[in-house]
């Protein structure tokens, strides 16, 4: 403990703009700094996310590991959890690194958020076996949705914490005045506009979205993000007669304002922990179609959006031609979703239930840190 404050060090594989890490960001920026200490550890070279965590208040160290497991980057992790009260890590290589170099530094508390069902086929062979291997390292394991827990056989009664997300704010950046960002955009008065936000690779689902889009007569799918799948999505989209149609904005830092100029927001996800990027739509005020997959399904309940099945691009379409029409329905639904984003998945009550866990963890925990070998009753998982 550094203080009357405890050390909150968090460990993520990268600080690149995505549902994670942004997570992060809001945790950052709601945590109680008359409690907390807070650090950031991205163990790649990704930094988009750094100047936004200091100004914040969090110390940034980008280890910038040269491959998996690069002692040196291992070796500066270490130092820093020397110095933690509590290491939460999440996503898959990061809670890995955590657990082992974690509890190799004696840290009083280390708490692994699980992001993705079990065995999610996107992760490698050998990174799930590893996740298995080192599960019993960590005090504690958080689930992001009911869904995932259950994917993990956890009981009952194991921590179930959504990612909570800054609603009123982002509601706030989304009412910014509308036409510049259209205008920014290239879009006309009356144009159609679509918006997806997520890494560009398969589990995502960007394949269906832009299927979906040449089922439509009209309107522009923006596809704001980047990763591996960008080259073969833009040539599915010329390859449907779409290119035009289909414009890819990249990461971007300002994605909430962008959304403000969107009349629909689309996620046909193949697998997803929960979906933040959903969350904040809805919290913007977009209509949302979307598919009931795993912690997804959670949120995308009868009444607060379009739900659709995977790879159903003509589902999808016929969705968003429902959207586009318009009227007293779409726009009650879009508000149901608004408001049942506000009341369930806020980053305040988010951020309390952590600490709540944190503290009860690292009370039960000092004595590692004194050398003393913690009782086999306490782990979890």
């Amino acid at each position: 403990m550094t203080g009357d404050r405890l050390r909150l060090l968090f460990v993520l594989n990268s600080l690149s703009p995505y549902g994670a890490e942004n997570f992060v960001l809001a945790h950052l920026r709601h945590a109680d700094r008359n409690r907390y200490r807070v650090a950031v550890c991205g163990l790649g070279r990704a930094d988009a996310l750094a100047q936004p965590m200091r100004d914040a208040g969090a110390e940034v160290h980008l280890l910038g590991e040269r491959h998996r497991f690069d002692p040196a980057a291992l070796a500066r992790l270490y130092s820093l959890c020397l110095d933690a009260d509590v290491v939460q890590a999440h996503i898959g290589y990061a809670t890995v690194v955590a657990e082992i170099v974690g509890r190799a530094a004696r840290a009083p508390a280390v708490v692994c958020t699980e992001q993705t069902v079990r065995d999610d086929a996107d992760l490698a062979p050998w990174l799930r076996h590893a996740m298995r291997l080192c599960f019993p390292l960590a005090d504690e394991h958080v689930y992001i949705s009911r869904a995932v827990r259950a994917s993990f056989a956890a009981p009952d009664d194991a921590p179930v914490i959504t990612n909570g997300i800054d609603a009123a704010a982002i509601g706030a950046a989304a009412t910014a005045p509308l036409a510049g960002v259209r205008e920014e955009l290239g879009l006309g008065a009356d144009e159609f506009a679509v918006a997806q936000v997520a890494r560009l690779f398969e589990r995502k689902g960007q394949r269906t979205a832009i299927e979906a889009m040449a089922r439509l007569e009209a309107g522009v799918l923006f596809l704001i993000g980047a990763g591996p799948d960008e080259g073969a999505l833009r040539a599915h989209a010329a390859a449907l007669g779409v290119a035009d149609r289909v414009r890819f904005l990249g990461a971007r830092l300002d994605v909430h304002r962008v959304l403000g100029g969107m009349d629909a927001f689309v996620h046909p996800a193949l697998v997803e922990g929960l979906g933040i990027a959903v969350l904040e739509a809805m919290a913007a005020g977009l209509p949302v179609v979307a598919t009931q997959v795993d912690g997804l399904a959670e949120i995308v309940g009868i009444g607060h959006a379009w739900p659709v099945a995977p790879r159903d691009a003509a589902a999808v379409a016929a969705a968003l031609r429902e959207v586009r029409l318009g009227g007293p329905e779409v726009a009650a639904r879009a508000e149901r979703g608004r408001a049942m984003v506000l009341a369930e998945h806020d980053i305040r009550a988010t951020v309390a239930a952590y600490e709540r866990l944190y503290e009860g963890l690292v009370r039960r925990g000092l004595g590692r840190r004194r050398g003393w070998r913690r009782s086999s009753d306490g782990m979890r998982g």
